[in-house]
């Protein structure tokens, strides 16, 4: 993503947007997408690390929060 320190909003949001693959991203999370390897699932032609650096860079832009999935509770039967 280059950053041209616009001040408009839509320049600024077109500017992390327009990058390749970034709208296919956002439609997987739509879709319901959430883990890494759901992405590579969803979007095969797309490398590692491509995506590893899309999402960074929607985080950074504040589009997306990172977050830990709810793990299940092993229950204690003892």
């Amino acid at each position: 993503m280059y950053d041209y320190e616009e001040a408009c909003p839509v320049s600024r949001a077109a500017s992390v947007l327009c990058e390749r693959w970034t709208l296919q991203i956002i439609r997987e999370m739509l879709m319901g997408a959430t883990r890494f390897s759901e992405f590579r699932q969803y979007l095969p032609r797309m490398s590692p690390t491509l995506l590893n650096t899309r999402l960074k860079s929607l985080e950074e832009a504040g589009i997306i929060a990172r977050g830990k999935s709810p793990r299940k509770r092993a229950t204690n039967t003892s």
